[in-house]
């Protein structure tokens, strides 16, 4: 059937056909409502390895921390800079596909999505443990000082007591119910971190706690600032 047989059978609207490789403004948004979705399956793939990588090198499972799911796509920033190269490329090759239709474009952006997977996990444990490095030397940490209850001195350890006597204690995470804690000992310059420790302190056991911050200038000079609560 020809365009004028089409165009007195359907009428003058449906026998309308678009050029040949212009995309229609249905497979526009299709595409581009796609793209959105796998991008959101990308960056929540992204921070989630990122936080399941850093809170596992401290020993903690991420089914204990009450890390809400917006979290996530804020996480995957630390990821997607050591990743940016290869994701512009796959939505580039995506792009190209919608408007080219080309097999061996499609082709390629099947493989690069697939191997999406395996890249990402590889930028997600290494930005996890470049950020874990940092909280064990004392970066992006704050001092953490507990005043247990009576009753609850005796189930923690002497060593935990007398690390948090001495504001050795840095605060690593925290949930309605628990303070996840940890102490780094130092080490000497040049040489490996030694073994760090990770504390489980229950909210209920503790009558007061009290965060340091960093010291930070003002008028010239460096002045201590903590918080009680």
């Amino acid at each position: 059937m020809d365009d004028w047989e089409s165009y007195l059978v359907q009428g003058p609207w449906k026998a309308r056909r678009s050029p040949v490789g212009s995309p229609e403004k249905g497979d526009l948004f299709s595409t581009l409502r796609n793209a959105v979705f796998l991008a959101a399956i990308y960056v929540y793939w992204m921070g989630w390895l990122y936080a399941f990588y850093l809170y596992a090198h401290f020993g903690i499972s991420l089914n204990v921390l009450d890390i809400p799911v917006y979290s996530f796509f804020v996480y995957a920033y630390s990821v997607a800079k050591l990743a940016l190269s290869p994701l512009l490329t796959f939505f580039l090759l995506l792009l190209i596909y919608q408007v080219r239709r080309w097999l061996v474009v499609a082709i390629l952006t099947f493989i690069l999505g697939l191997g999406l997977f395996y890249i990402l996990q590889t930028a997600a444990w290494r930005a996890a443990n470049d950020e874990a490095r940092s909280k064990r030397m004392g970066k992006h940490v704050k001092t953490i000082t507990f005043v247990l209850r009576p009753e609850s001195t005796k189930s923690y350890s002497k060593e935990f007591l007398c690390q948090n006597s001495r504001e050795e204690l840095k605060l690593l995470t925290e949930t309605k119910t628990n303070y996840y804690v940890f102490y780094q000992p130092i080490s000497e310059e040049g040489q490996e971190l030694p073994y760090a420790t990770t504390y489980d302190v229950l909210r209920s056991d503790i009558f007061l706690a009290r965060i340091q911050m960093q010291n930070i200038p003002k008028k010239g000079e460096l002045y201590d600032k903590s918080v009680e609560y």
